[in-house]
């Protein structure tokens, strides 16, 4: 899991270095719960928007996850997660990791991608 956490660190990295001060960097959800939050097994839906303290706003499309659970990997278009991950979050013992990248189209029309972390309760 080492060369794992550290490719992820560096995305993450890398992801914050591209926004630039153009824009607030917006946060990415599962559910209601944003990036490093416990986030409830049965949720199945993402969102990435702006924090509500932010002036930024508009509106992102998720194109495109990838769920890193466990070391197995996940990908799907769009914002739903698949039915094969939500039957393995069901087993999965609370307090798991997971990792989760996204490819989003951004309100300035330019894709970008961005990861956050959550737990599982």
């Amino acid at each position: 899991m080492g060369k794992q956490l550290f490719t992820f660190i560096l995305f993450i990295a890398i992801t914050h270095v591209s926004w630039g001060q153009v824009f607030d960097q917006p946060a990415l959800y599962c559910g209601s719960i944003p990036n490093g939050g416990m986030c409830d097994r049965k949720e199945k839906r993402l969102f990435v928007k702006y924090p509500a303290e932010s002036p930024s706003s508009g509106t992102f499309n998720i194109i495109s996850w990838e769920y890193v659970l466990l070391d197995k990997h996940f990908r799907g278009s769009g914002s739903t997660l698949s039915a094969d991950l939500l039957k393995i979050l069901q087993v999965v013992p609370s307090g798991t990791k997971t990792y989760i990248r996204v490819t989003i189209g951004c309100p300035d029309g330019i894709r970008r991608n961005m990861a956050a972390e959550f737990t599982i309760r």
